[in-house]
């Protein structure tokens, strides 16, 4: 069984996204899936098939329609910034590519926030 952790969700365009982070902050799952206009479908598929996880949170990004009770909603930058620092403490910039935008954030030598630039819709 795993840890209890705390689910996070982005909803694109055209895929879903889960993953679960356990207490020690170790990525315990992480999926990825094209929704193809189902996506309150494809996400309950997803959460589905990982089994019984006992949650003690829901995240989801900022882009993503809320369609869980309960969650929390993050903002999309903020939350790549967080996860970049966590998992790739050396990265200065993130290019984050989506099936609709795309963008980049640079980073400082400390690894703060310098600025990001985006594609038009």
């Amino acid at each position: 069984m795993l840890d209890p952790g705390v689910l996070g969700v982005d909803i694109g365009s055209v895929a879903v996204s889960i993953g679960l982070i356990g207490t020690s902050g170790v990525i315990q799952r992480a999926d990825h899936r094209l929704h193809k206009g189902r996506v309150k479908e494809t996400l309950l598929s997803l959460i589905e098939e990982s089994g019984p996880v006992p949650l003690w949170g829901v995240a989801f990004t900022s882009a993503s329609p809320p369609l869980l009770s309960g969650a929390r909603i993050f903002d999309s930058q903020v939350s790549l910034i967080a996860g970049c620092r966590r998992f790739f403490p050396p990265a200065r910039s993130l290019l984050y590519v989506g099936g609709e935008r795309f963008g980049l954030i640079r980073l400082n030598a400390d690894g703060t926030y310098h600025g990001a630039r985006t594609n038009s819709s």
